[in-house]
């Protein structure tokens, strides 16, 4: 299966960092009962899993590291 572009990633990852922020603030209010608990803690766990995914996708592209081959007998001419 193809990866969807770099935009549409960054864009599913801000939503989901909105939704689960959303989440968290609301599950917040009803801290007192065993499921909001619960569902705050996913919630909070999916926050930083969406903030590490979009950190991510912005970061720059490292260069591969390119192997030089020497002709042979000429290793030790550096």
């Amino acid at each position: 299966m193809k990866k969807p572009p770099k935009h549409s990633q960054r864009e599913l990852a801000k939503l989901a960092m909105t939704a689960s922020l959303g989440l968290t603030v609301i599950t917040a209010l009803f801290m007192k009962g065993k499921m909001a608990k619960r569902l705050h803690t996913g919630a909070g766990i999916a926050l930083i899993a969406s903030s590490i995914w979009h950190h991510q996708l912005y970061q720059p592209v490292k260069p591969s590291k390119e192997v030089r081959e020497f002709p042979a007998g000429e290793e030790n001419r550096l």
